[in-house]
């Protein structure tokens, strides 16, 4: 396989990713070295298989929405400085990617000309094609949309047929699996299924609508199992997916 056959997959780390998944009330680390150590190692052997375009969600820090009720900012403040965690984290794993020997480049959607180049579609395609994971960081530029609903948009612009958001649950269930151990597993569903059921804790309706009107799928798999980054982007059945409905 030459590098040009290589799909192009957008994958979406929340920036919890950057830490051990824990639960329960804080104070929790913002990041962990064997949690980095992990992402570099999972990223570098998925690489192999697809050119990746990966976005980092910046919730080891704070949200918006958090910081509207914390600092008592208005919320375009608390996306602005939500977007700006991002930049921190696609930086930091920047740095640990290249200590690694993994070829990548830092794009961000709001100017940091000291820490990364700013977001141009046909650049970003063109790295991708050299061999280089893209970290692409704050969201779009702009508050009132998730860093999910970016990968999507990111998805659409690069001509990924996929986005895989890497989480720390291994599927969608019918309702939830902490309060109904039998709750029933949904391995694939359709978006306009998706969005009568309402799994807006897991992936919110703006990016599945998004996905549907540009015919992207979305696959849910746990980010924290080793290897399985690589099952996805070759195309194996894990996780749970999320498929454009048929038009009408």
């Amino acid at each position: 396989m030459t590098n040009t056959e290589k799909p192009i997959i957008v994958v979406k780390y929340s920036g919890e990713a950057m830490r051990a998944p824990k639960e329960g009330p804080g104070p929790h680390p913002i990041y962990e070295k064997e949690a980095l150590d992990y992402l570099v190692t999972e990223i570098k052997e998925a690489k192999k298989f697809a050119d990746l375009a990966i976005v980092v969600g910046g919730g080891n820090h704070g949200r918006g929405a958090e910081l509207m009720k914390l600092a008592g900012v208005d919320r375009e403040t608390g996306d602005k400085v939500g977007m700006l965690y991002t930049v921190v984290n696609c930086r930091i794993l920047e740095n640990r990617l290249l200590e690694a020997g993994v070829k990548c480049e830092l794009m961000s959607a709001i100017s940091c000309p000291q820490i990364g180049g700013d977001y141009v579609e046909k650049k970003a395609i063109h790295w991708l094609r050299e061999n280089k994971v893209i970290l692409l960081a704050g969201g779009l530029g702009h508050g009132g949309c998730s860093t999910d609903h970016a990968a999507v948009i990111r998805a659409m612009e690069l001509k990924a047929k996929k986005v895989i958001k890497a989480t720390k649950v291994c599927y969608l269930h019918e309702s939830d699996p902490r309060k109904n151990p039998q709750a029933k597993i949904i391995e694939s569903i359709g978006t306009k299924e998706y969005l009568v059921y309402g799994f807006k804790q897991i992936l919110d309706n703006t990016s599945v609508t998004q996905a549907q009107e540009c015919n992207i799928v979305i696959q849910i798999i746990n980010g924290f199992v080793p290897g399985n980054l690589t099952q996805a982007v070759q195309g194996q059945k894990i996780g749970s997916l999320i498929i454009p409905s048929p038009q009408i």
